[in-house]
């Protein structure tokens, strides 16, 4: 019960086999924010990252990115850039690295599947010169659609490993 209100508890459950250590985190909802911050959580509770993990519930994982609206519609850059930061600090195998590496990389990756320039800038927030004189794209565009951004998204693959 929260507030004399019952509600559902979803919980993110993480076990290190060999230690027998386990983190525990309840969250309202099974989301992608949620699965991702219990990862952080649970890296930070155990003060590492595990060389591998093996997945019992993937059903989160097994579903495709939403279909309308944000990908991650709570995410700001400015999340992702103090958490990175945070991670730093934990982790000195980070130390060196920044957060636009992980942007390099991807921007990358986008430019040799042939992504047009333009597209890659407004998934990443940079400002795009779509035309000469930056007036009619610029100022009447309302740029590309969700759907392009997520085929986007789904055409960039990590390298397996």
């Amino acid at each position: 019960m929260i507030g004399g209100v019952e509600c559902k508890i979803h919980f993110f459950v993480m076990s290190l086999p060999h230690s027998d250590a386990v983190f525990v985190k309840g969250y309202p909802a099974e989301t992608t924010e949620a699965f991702c911050d219990g990862h952080v959580s649970a890296f930070a509770f155990f003060g590492g990252i595990p060389q591998s993990i093996l997945y019992d519930n993937t059903q989160l994982l097994d579903t495709a990115l939403p279909t309308s609206g944000r990908l991650f519609p709570y995410l700001t850059v400015d999340k992702v850039v103090k958490r990175y930061a945070y991670l730093r600090r934990l982790h000195p195998e980070l130390h060196g690295t920044v957060f636009h590496s992980t942007r390099k990389w991807f921007i990358t990756q986008c430019e040799r599947t042939g992504v047009p320039e333009h597209f890659t800038a407004t998934l990443v927030g940079h400002r795009s010169a779509r035309s000469a004189n930056k007036l009619t794209y610029g100022l009447y565009s309302a740029g590309i659609s969700d759907e392009q951004k997520r085929g986007i998204v789904e055409g960039v693959r990590a390298p397996e490993g």
